[in-house]
Order: C-alpha cells, then sequence, then structure tokens
C-alpha cells in the first residue's frame, strides 16, 4: 500500500493521508499537522517536528502496581530527573517517565543511578531518536495509543443503541393503545370494573417491559463482541433499571400524540420525530469535536445526557460528575412526561 501511494505521489497526485500510525505519516508525508480535539496544534514536515523534540528520547518503565501505572511513583520520579541539568524536558506516560537528553548514551547510566539511589525500581529503560510519537506527546501531553484500546469503539457505540432502541421503543406502546382505541376495545374496557388510569399504567409498563429486554439483549451482544462494563455487574443493572425508566417516559410522548390526534398514520409516523432526538446526540462523537449549531442542539437535547451517563457507566465506571446529569434530566423528563401523558389521557377518557 505504502508504495502504490508513493507511485501516485511521484506522478504529481497530492493525497490528503489520515491516519493515526505516526510510523506511517512518518515514511509517507512530506508535510504533518497534528490534530488534537479538533484543533492543529503541530504542522511542518516530519523532519521539522521531531527537530522539535530534539536529542535522544529515554523511556523508563517504572515498577507499578497490578492495578495500573502507580501515579505517586511516576511523580516521584519525575521531580528527581527533572533536578539533572542534561535532561531537556520530560513528561509523564501510562507506565513511567518519557525524558528527552541531549546525549542519551551519557544520561542512561546517570539516570539508571538517580533511580537506584532513591529506591524506585526500573523495570525497563530504552533509547530512541525522536519520532512523531515523540511529538505528538510533546504537544498533546499524552501517547496516542494509549487512549485506543481495541474494544473502546464497541463500547462507545453501545450507548448509543441502548437509548435509540428504547427511544424507537415508545413509537410501538403508543400504536397499540391507538388501535385497542380505533377498534372500539378501548372503550369496552372504560365500562369495566377497574381503574380507568391501570389502562395506562399497563400500557407504559409494557413499553418499560420491552426496553428492559431490549436492553438486556443488547448487553448480552455487547458483553459476546467483548466490551467490557467498568461498572461492573451493578452497572449492567443500573443500565438496565434506567432504561425502564426511559422507556416508560418516551412511551408518553407515543401515547400523547396518539391521544391528542387520534391517528393512526400520525402515530405511524411518530419514529421520524424520535429519529432527531437520538442522532442529535453524541452518538458518534465526542461533544468537544462538535461546533457549530449541531453542538448547540446536542447540549439542550435532554436525551444526549441520558446518553452520556450509559456511556460513562460503560466506558469509565462510576464518575458521578458525568452520571448524575443524566439521572437528573431522566428524572425530570419522566414526571413532565408522566404529568402530560397522564392530562392527555384523562381528556380522552372524560
Amino acid at each position: 500500500m505504502w508504495d502504490h501511494l508513493d507511485d501516485l505521489n511521484a506522478r504529481g497526485v497530492t493525497i490528503l493521508l489520515t491516519t493515526q500510525v505516526m510510523e506511517e505519516a512518518d515514511r509517507l508525508c512530506r508535510s504533518i499537522a497534528i490534530i488534537d480535539h479538533g484543533q492543529i496544534v503541530a504542522s511542518g514536515s516530519p523532519e521539522a517536528l521531531k527537530a522539535e523534540v530534539g536529542g535522544d528520547v529515554v523511556q523508563i518503565v517504572l515498577n507499578g502496581s497490578d492495578d495500573g501505572p502507580d501515579d505517586a511513583l511516576n511523580e516521584r520520579a519525575e521531580g528527581l530527573v527533572r533536578q539533572r541539568r542534561n535532561v531537556d524536558a520530560i513528561d509523564r506516560v501510562d507506565d513511567g517517565i518519557s525524558v528527552t537528553v541531549k546525549d542519551g548514551t551519557e544520561a542512561v547510566p546517570d539516570l539508571v543511578g538517580l533511580l537506584h539511589d532513591n529506591q524506585i525500581p526500573v523495570v525497563s529503560l530504552s533509547v530512541a531518536r525522536p519520532t512523531l510519537d515523540d511529538v505528538f506527546l510533546k504537544h498533546t501531553g499524552r501517547a496516542i495509543r494509549s487512549e485506543e484500546p481495541s474494544d473502546d469503539y464497541y463500547a462507545y457505540f453501545t450507548g448509543m443503541i441502548i437509548v435509540l432502541a428504547v427511544i424507537m421503543n415508545g413509537a410501538d406502546a403508543a400504536f397499540t393503545l391507538l388501535t385497542d382505541m380505533l377498534s372500539g376495545y378501548f372503550d369496552k374496557l372504560l365500562l369495566a370494573p377497574i381503574n380507568r388510569f391501570s389502562i395506562l399504567m399497563g400500557t407504559l409498563l409494557i413499553s418499560a417491559t420491552r426496553a428492559l429486554a431490549q436492553v438486556l439483549v443488547i448487553v448480552a451482544l455487547a458483553l459476546a463482541f467483548g466490551v467490557g462494563f467498568k461498572g461492573g455487574l451493578l452497572g449492567v443493572v443500573a443500565i438496565a433499571l434506567g432504561a425502564t425508566v426511559f422507556g416508560i417516559a418516551t412511551a408518553c410522548i407515543g401515547l400523547i400524540i396518539a391521544l391528542r390526534t387520534k391517528s393512526a398514520q400520525m402515530t405511524q409516523s411518530s419514529p421520524l420525530m424520535f429519529m432527531p432526538l437520538g442522532f442529535l446526540t453524541t452518538a458518534f462523537m465526542p461533544k468537544e469535536f462538535l461546533t457549530g449549531w449541531f453542538k448547540w442542539a446536542v447540549t439542550l437535547n435532554p436525551v444526549d445526557y441520558v446518553l452520556v451517563s450509559v456511556r460513562t457507566i460503560i466506558i469509565d465506571g462510576w464518575d458521578w460528575g458525568s452520571i448524575l446529569p443524566g439521572l437528573w434530566v431522566l428524572a425530570a423528563a419522566t414526571a413532565v412526561m408522566l404529568t402530560a401523558a397522564t392530562w392527555a389521557y384523562r381528556g380522552t377518557t372524560a
């Protein structure tokens, strides 16, 4: 593939290449722009960008705990190494530190001795000339590959699939009730010696149960594809319960349309009204990458807050700063929709 691109370029074809493989960019590109969170943070030729880093790069992997990197150990090592005169720059990475020095051969014995004297265990150490990975680290403060586990893509979209399935489920519940109304069966139920609002609650509970069943199937498929739920079993239960409540809220919207219009065509078309709620969200990319009116619409869309809460439980676990806004929005939306649906139902059965 690289040879083919080289051949095209040699014929005078300008190629715009997007890649996250720094080796590929270094090999093929004459001019490079590094984009981080939607902003160009560095640009130039590969040689010029690597020259900005300067010197040799010493990668020191420290002995962290089994649960992950030891931040305290990394910080202590960084503080000690920073005091050395031959150190031009130092960056902290997930499993240790990255040190830029003028001469790696001269600096390595000094750095190893320094860490050993201060009882900081070193797992491994390597010296390399600057690469575009080092350039990315310098301008963004993190390694590009450390944020790209292979299952994140599936985990990110799992939240969107769950929310979209529940949203579309709401329109189905409304059409079932409308069918009963148009056939005359609904009037017979009103004559039965039961509380009239039990009919409404029964319809909503059917929608909630259906949403719960759909979510459990989606979760099972996600687990089969290797998605890891960082919230654990409790997180799966929380998502299932949240989806059940969300199913009631979305069913209320469909019921209001059915009760107020009594139109089969309008109720059948209601899924089209639900679609913007599902897609004007961060379903396909993080909010910081959005711009203009779309970002504004996403900010106002309550469904996105619910989506972020579900996705956070899947990807990050119990990060309450991201979860709580979605819970408050879900509770408020459910209360408002239940009130509106009850009002519409009362008007229909009066």
